[in-house]
């Protein structure tokens, strides 16, 4: 049953349902993630590649991967801090979602699912986290002089005020 949301706790079932995930794509991956995580999926997502599957990611951290198309995210410490942990999204040809929390001691809070609103709310996010990768790489000295070094006022979503 599509509806289900399964949840995980394991960080070794997160792994391993994440990589049986990308063997499975037909058309394309989303992923966002840290290095830590995306490593192990390093090879099988190069494979996927050479076999015409499109892959687009936000990396979160310093990175040389050339893996799909790569947007690197500029903020990850802040990240970090603000969610106590590295985050891990894995969209499969629009069909199926894993969200995950990856805490300080390895620890997992996370879900798996088939149910096309999770699936539509994982893809979005990763979608909308490119767009604002596209933002920042081509305009990045006009963000941080209107909203602060690390964006502090574009990510208060209770104001909207920018630097004098």
């Amino acid at each position: 049953d599509v509806s289900y949301i399964w949840n995980i706790h394991d960080y070794d079932y997160l792994s391993e349902k994440s990589s049986r995930m990308i063997d499975s794509a037909e058309q394309n991956i989303l992923i966002s993630g840290w290095q830590q995580e995306i490593s192990v999926f390093e090879q099988s997502l190069k494979n996927k590649i050479q076999h015409n599957i499109l892959v687009s990611m936000v990396h979160f951290g310093k990175t040389n991967t050339n893996i799909g198309q790569v947007f690197q995210h500029p903020i990850e410490d802040t990240i970090y801090a603000e969610k106590g942990g590295r985050g891990l999204v894995i969209v499969i040809d629009s069909k199926e979602a894993m969200i995950g929390t990856i805490l300080n001691d390895n620890s997992v809070e996370g879900a798996w699912s088939m149910n096309k609103g999770f699936v539509t709310l994982a893809e979005d996010y990763i979608k909308h986290d490119i767009y604002i990768m596209k933002i920042v790489k081509r305009f990045d000295d006009l963000l941080t002089e209107k909203f602060g070094e690390k964006y502090e006022k574009l990510r208060d979503i209770f104001n909207d005020k920018e630097n004098p």
